[in-house]
């Protein structure tokens, strides 16, 4: 009976945790004294992680487990935990800081909260200790309690020159150590195969197992391991991802075991990575060849861009600053669809690729600098799923323009190791010291407090216009994007609270006879990721439905009133000194599902530049009262305005253009 009320407190507690109703150490250390050591050891509902924590906030310092000097075992009470020789350390970064110094950055798996847990990096019999770091985005809690930092590391280490080093992953615990596996990322330009590698300077970088090999650099060495790599190539054919894949939906209960046709369909979409695998080798072995035996570019190569199907952002501003100089270091050329007419309009200035083409794929390989208003994944991996076949050979610089200001909290989307930013642009100062301050993970160095350039081709030639314009709901995404960067049709988006307000707010009575009395026309721009929603709003004769891609530069310059929420167009229509008003109907769940937290340094109340209302007929009352007087920013906006934005000036392109020369050329 004890361990069957034991069973029933623990899940109780787990319910509270959640719930929030148990949020700090001392709270929880006192719920656990009821609960035994074996009904936390046996729960299958508590990970190695989870108990290790839990056994901790119950004991304190009085808590020692067992390790098995053969294996690692850590075991408590007779109960086995977890295995130090079974974690693995991943690697994020490998960085050059001098001539024979090497940082490595990542993360073990797990057991990192053992307190007497050392990491070490073993360099050819030579130790050196890692730091712990915070790695904020592989925190892991439960409600409100923080269960394990992350196991984040940063060590600086020296290599011996001129011969051969090998680099082991050491788990030292008491007189005991450990050499796990290593696992790589992306930005460590290392694919996670045996045998890949890259060059970096005059050194070769080897991955094994549970190793990493820098060896000095040689052509014939080099072809050696080009060909094994190849070679490698020809059977990845990613046949455990896919049944990974299945093992998951099995695990979730989603397998479709009693249906046949319904197992049938599982089982083909899983092993569609297989096929695409298969067929795509060919490709990867052309690229290769090519960039190998292609002659080195004379000048660093640029490659500016904003959406794949759209351009008027800030990578078309830079883009037309370049084509305007005298001179530039680099080969600049814009990415967008060929069978948009931007591209047509464009190639009368300057170099356009077509993100589809052959051609764009090489030169990417060949970029020093990737320079985007945009930071999904395809931007800087256009290769996808194929990441691997490729990864070694990029050498670029990511400088990221970002299309908007931020004004919440975007860390867990773009912090370093998620997204490796060389140059971040900000806009405002407030929103500047706000990537420092939060975990985003960047140096001084890496941000720039510059303004967008798209700012500098801004006007101001007002005409009746009523501009609408919020930003998407990350909880009506249910479809992902195409290589275009487009989603599909969603039949259920109509029935959504977001497309009924909006739908509301056009075809009202009040609003469409104040457009008509005042000799105006509303304008709704749909977030670009919504465009295919478009059918589900309802045009009249005062309000029309924009279609993508848009002319914001146009809508800005003859906007007299822009209405919306929580999106960063504001920035760009207050920048010209005119009237904005915000939209919070749904604020208390705008945040669920978003890709972005609540700003704690911006908030449209105290800071935005327009009154908020946070529902329906104020807003619409509040619209008509702006357009029936005058439609002019009130002086305590105009204060805002000028205490955010850094520069008024139109020379932003002509900062960040420079920012990106003093980066030089990209060393891999």
């Amino acid at each position: 009976m004890k361990t069957e009320s034991d069973s029933k407190q623990l899940q109780n507690l787990l319910v509270d945790i959640s719930a929030r109703k148990v949020r700090d150490s001392k709270a929880l250390s006192a719920r656990l004294n009821d609960i035994t050591n074996v009904t936390i050891l046996s729960s299958s509902q508590l990970d190695a992680t989870q108990k290790i924590f839990f056994l901790k906030s119950k004991h304190g310092s009085e808590w020692t487990p067992d390790v098995k000097a053969r294996d690692g075992t850590v075991s408590y009470a007779g109960k086995n935990i977890l295995s130090l020789k079974k974690q693995f350390a991943f690697i994020d970064f490998i960085t050059k800081t001098g001539n024979n110094s090497w940082r490595l950055e990542g993360y073990i798996s797990a057991g990192t909260s053992l307190d007497e847990l050392r990491i070490l990096i073993d360099v050819n019999g030579k130790q050196f200790r890692a730091q712990r770091v915070e790695q904020f985005h592989r925190q892991r809690k439960m409600g409100d309690i923080l269960v394990d930092t992350g196991g984040g590391f940063s060590v600086d280490m020296s290599i011996q020159p001129g011969m051969k080093n090998t680099i082991r992953v050491i788990l030292a615990y008491t007189e005991m150590s450990f050499e796990i596996p290593i696992k790589t990322g992306e930005f460590t330009r290392l694919a996670p195969l045996t045998g890949a590698y890259r060059q970096s300077g005059r050194w070769l970088v080897v991955k094994w197992p549970k190793s990493l090999a820098f060896k000095p650099y040689g052509r014939r060495r080099k072809v050696m391991y080009e060909f094994r790599f190849l070679t490698r190539l020809l059977f990845n054919w990613q046949i455990r991802h896919a049944v990974g894949r299945l093992v998951v939906l099995k695990s979730e209960g989603k397998l479709r075991l009693n249906s046949p046709v319904g197992l049938l369909s599982q089982i083909l979409r899983s092993f569609a990575v297989v096929a695409e695998a298969i067929i795509t080798i060919p490709r990867a072995y052309v690229l290769r060849t090519a960039y190998h035996f292609s002659r080195k570019p004379a000048r660093p190569i640029w490659l500016v861009s904003d959406r794949p199907v759209a351009a008027g952002d800030n990578g078309e501003a830079l883009f037309r600053y370049i084509q305007r100089l005298e001179s530039c270091p680099a080969e600049v050329y814009f990415v967008i669809s060929k069978k948009t007419a931007a591209y047509k309009q464009l190639r009368k200035i300057g170099n356009v690729l077509d993100p589809t083409s052959l051609k764009y794929k090489l030169l990417f390989l060949q970029a020093d600098k990737i320079i985007s208003s945009q930071a999904d994944i395809p931007v800087f991996n256009p290769f996808v799923r194929q990441l691997n076949h490729f990864v070694d050979l990029y050498k670029f610089d990511f400088v990221f323009l970002q299309h908007g200001v931020i004004r919440h909290d975007l860390s867990k989307w773009l912090n370093r190791y998620n997204r490796n930013i060389k140059l971040f642009i900000t806009t405002g100062k407030k929103e500047y010291q706000s990537i420092l301050d939060n975990p985003y993970y960047y140096e001084k160095e890496n941000v720039l407090l510059s303004g967008q350039p798209r700012y500098d081709l801004l006007e101001n030639k007002p005409n009746r216009k009523l501009i609408l314009s919020p930003t998407y709901r990350g909880n009506l995404l249910r479809f992902g994007s195409d290589n275009q960067g487009q989603r599909k049709y969603d039949p259920l988006f109509k029935k959504s609270e977001y497309r009924n307000f909006y739908n509301n707010f056009m075809n009202d009575p009040r609003i469409t006879e104040a457009l008509e009395r005042e000799g105006m026309v509303g304008e709704y721009y749909l977030h670009p990721v919504f465009a295919a929603q478009r059918p589900d709003f309802d045009e009249n004769d005062h309000f029309k439905i924009m279609s993508f891609p848009y002319d914001y530069k146009k809508a800005f310059k003859e906007g007299e009133l822009l209405v919306s929420d929580h999106s960063s167009v504001v920035f760009d229509f207050v920048y010209l000194k005119k009237p904005t008003v915000y939209a919070h109907f749904d604020v208390d769940t705008f945040f669920n599902g978003h890709s972005y937290d609540k700003s704690d340094f911006f908030s449209d109340e105290k800071d935005g530049f327009g009154t908020v209302y946070y529902d329906y007929d104020s807003l619409v009352n509040g619209v008509v009262d702006m357009l029936s007087s005058g439609r002019k920013m009130s002086p305590k906006y105009q204060k805002r305005v000028d205490e955010f934005f850094y520069k008024v000036d139109r020379r932003n392109s002509e900062r960040v253009y420079e920012a990106i020369v003093r980066l030089g050329i990209h060393e891999p």
